[in-house]
């Protein structure tokens, strides 16, 4: 399955990001969210209910965010052992776009990619903040995918990960509630 994607670059100096991302077989999305889901033990209740009171669309909206960050991620941490943080929205139509800061570290690429996911609230129906992050608690890494839906639902879904001769190996999926820093 593919879905195009239209390129928005933030800041200076930025490589293009491909226009044309690759999902993993089917899957990856709703199954693997609802697994993650379901391997929550005191969130539990918290999280299914999102799913409750969420229509059918925003939880596509949301799956196919989630399905297409982690895709991005781990093929960028497959070629560069590293990724930068970047956003995923959908706009109004129901079309993925990417949103990239281009320049500074990547705390204040993190910042820009907030800021102009913000502002763009009155033009998309859901986003995803993708940061690479350290786990204090295993000392290893992890993609951390808040995600945001103009509806009312926030969560955030943690991958484990390692990288080894450029292959990365992923953990098991842990979602939880999350604040709202898109649609306050």
């Amino acid at each position: 399955m593919h879905y195009e994607v239209k390129i928005v670059i933030i800041g200076r100096a930025c490589a293009p990001v491909t226009a044309l991302v690759r999902l993993l077989p089917e899957a990856r999305s709703a199954v693997a969210f609802q697994a993650a889901v379901g391997r929550l033990r005191g969130e539990w209740s918290k999280l299914v209910s999102w799913r409750d009171t969420a229509s059918e669309a925003a939880q596509g909206d949301l799956d196919g965010l989630l399905d297409s960050a982690l895709t991005m991620a781990e093929q960028r941490l497959s070629e560069r052992g590293e990724f930068y943080p970047f956003a995923l929205v959908v706009d109004r139509s129901g079309a993925t776009e990417v949103v990239a800061a281009g320049t500074g570290s990547a705390q204040r690429a993190q910042e820009l990619n907030v800021r102009a996911v913000v502002g763009m609230r009155a033009d998309i129906r859901a986003a995803a903040l993708v940061v690479d992050v350290r786990l204090p608690e295993t000392g290893g890494d992890g993609i951390e995918v808040h995600l945001e839906h103009a509806e009312g639902t926030a969560l955030s879904v943690l991958e484990p990960y390692r990288v080894e001769h450029g292959a990365v190996i992923t953990g098991q999926l842990e979602a939880f509630s999350a604040q709202r820093r898109i649609w306050q």
